[in-house]
């Protein structure tokens, strides 16, 4: 029998996985179930009605087909009157005495974090403190004090910026629930180019979020921003219209229209289906270099570039001079390499003359290799020349 796959939400931090179902009752869309997740038995809430494994198209989302993901847990079974009277009750009462007895904890150990929120598991399994902290903390001591307070496992779960707009936001400045709340999952990387390219406006108190970084809904629209920012001229580049040649002072994505500044003066826009050519050569700019291949230097002028591998006027095998130190020419802005000769037909280096014996010259006789026999033309050796000459002592 194969087994029957589902998505599932769960959690404070509202996370979404692929579960397998074990239980044999029927289960649809928006029924609460006992799920057991990586962090242990908790009420999850399905998304998708469960389908066999295999059933579904690659990379269908939220279907359950088990193509795009790994199962991370079960559905044991539909909740119970008791599971959600127990659940309603711990939301009711809350985990403001968790809360503030784990920071208060945290600061007399003199830990460098910020306590975010704390949630339970199903029947008080397990106790787990999210935190946020922009270091490694060690709090083993602070994980003993709260098992002792509270009796139960506990768990501290370390959390970046976007992760406790999560928990501790509600609404954004559009008027609408969090992103991160509502429905987005995966929290994707934006960048000020996306910003910059859908004509924001660059205050950061504009387009960040509440957790300080740049608004997810930057993303959603980047790739539409993208494929259209393709069909249009840069700014400060040049068009041709059926008027002529002008200059793009400004551009739109959405409209896809041009601001451009005529040959008179005056300005006009114009949609991109308008332009003759969207990217024109400027007036005044020299032409487009030719390749070297389509350049005609006549049969008497030699062509730049190209070293003649023999003199006609040399002997077999041997090279000019002006061909051996011919540097790299460029052809209408392309650089062109001297070839390289064969070893056979590569100058050899000329041999050096063997060295000879130096004849002294006349009146400059060798010195004897006797020290010992002092010269008498010579000054009296003083006591360091006579140490020099016996040696260091030992």
């Amino acid at each position: 029998m194969m087994q029957r796959l589902t998505t599932a939400r769960y959690g404070r931090m509202r996370q979404r996985g692929l579960f397998t179902v074990q239980t044999v009752e029927e289960i649809v869309a928006g029924d609460v179930c006992v799920v057991r997740t990586p962090r242990g038995h908790e009420l999850g809430t399905i998304l998708a009605t469960p389908i066999e494994q295999g059933e579904g198209a690659a990379g269908c989302g939220e279907s359950a087909c088990g193509s795009c993901a790994t199962a991370q847990g079960e559905v044991l079974r539909i909740a119970s009157r008791e599971d959600r009277s127990a659940h309603r009750d711990m939301e009711v009462v809350g985990n403001r005495r968790e809360i503030e007895y784990t920071r208060r904890r945290a600061r007399e150990l003199g830990l460098a974090m910020k306590v975010c929120d704390a949630e339970y598991l199903l029947r008080r399994e397990k106790l787990i403190i999210h935190f946020a902290s922009e270091s490694r903390v060690d709090f083993r001591d602070l994980v003993r004090d709260l098992a002792r307070e509270f009796k139960t496992r506990i768990e501290l779960r370390q959390i970046g910026a976007r992760d406790e707009a999560r928990l501790v936001g509600d609404m954004a400045s559009c008027g609408r629930e969090l992103c991160c709340r509502s429905f987005l999952h995966d929290l994707q990387p934006v960048s000020m180019r996306m910003a910059k390219l859908q004509k924001k406006t660059l205050d950061p108190n504009k387009i960040s979020g509440q957790c300080g970084k740049l608004k997810c809904c930057l993303r959603y629209e980047d790739s539409v921003y993208t494929e259209l920012q393709k069909t249009l001229p840069r700014r400060g580049g040049w068009v041709r219209l059926k008027s002529g040649l002008a200059k793009v002072l400004d551009v739109d994505v959405l409209l896809q229209k041009v601001v451009v500044d005529l040959k008179d003066g005056n300005r006009q826009i114009v949609h991109t289906s308008e332009l003759i050519e969207a990217r024109a050569r400027p007036p005044g700019a020299p032409m487009e270099p030719l390749d070297g291949d389509d350049l005609d230097f006549g049969e008497e002028e030699e062509r730049p570039g190209v070293i003649p591998l023999e003199d006609p006027g040399s002997p077999s095998g041997q090279v000019t001079g002006a061909a051996q130190a011919a540097p790299p020419t460029l052809i209408g802005l392309k650089k062109v390499q001297p070839l390289k000769l064969p070893p056979s037909l590569r100058p050899g280096r000329p041999e050096r003359a063997p060295m000879r014996e130096r004849d002294d010259p006349p009146g400059n006789a060798k010195r004897s290799a006797d020290l010992s026999k002092p010269d008498p033309g010579a000054p009296p050796p003083s006591q360091f020349d006579r140490r020099r000459r016996r040696g260091p002592q030992r």
